[in-house]
């Protein structure tokens, strides 16, 4: 993820082919479970930023319902409770 955010191209070019399965994916899941939210957690979450309109996209293109195109794709965050 260093080499994409210095815009190296091989690595950005690598994000964009992880970012359009990963919609895919994703796209597949909110059919078949119609969430409201998905998470994205582990490594590939410190990138998120990099990948959330490379994702969306294909999610969007190959859902096959609206649900797709209302499901909010996010980072996770931690909340410290006292």
């Amino acid at each position: 993820f260093v080499a994409a955010r210095a815009g190296d191209p091989a690595a950005v070019a690598g994000l964009a082919v992880i970012g359009r399965y990963l919609g895919i994916g994703i796209a597949n899941m909110i059919v078949v479970v119609n969430p409201d939210v998905v998470v994205i957690g582990g490594g590939i979450s410190a990138a998120f930023d990099l990948l959330k309109t490379r994702v969306r996209q294909p999610a969007i293109a190959f859902g096959l319902t609206d649900s797709v195109a209302f499901a909010i794709v996010v980072a996770p965050t931690i909340a410290l409770v006292e």
